[in-house]
């Protein structure tokens, strides 16, 4: 495999954690938790407590939501 093909086949791979994802998505660390929470995004689970998204998982979620008729995003009920 060609040095290109492997740099983006270590791109599409890459495992993001949940403060990545929610930089990527432009939402809190608890709102990347409570879509992973509700199992509305995909996720992988290494143990009990480490949780991982894989990047292409990621790219097919939010091209799927932006093409359906849900929002994205839903708020963070917080309790008190």
């Amino acid at each position: 495999m060609e040095r290109s093909q492997a740099m983006d086949h270590n791109e599409e791979t890459r495992l993001l954690r949940v403060e990545e994802v929610g930089r990527f998505l432009g939402v809190s660390r608890s709102q990347a938790y409570a879509l992973l929470g509700s199992g509305e995004m995909p996720c992988v689970r290494l143990g009990r407590r480490c949780v991982r998204i894989p990047l292409d998982a990621l790219r097919r979620w939010i091209a799927d939501r932006m093409n359906a008729d849900e929002p994205v995003i839903h708020r963070v009920k917080h309790q008190k």
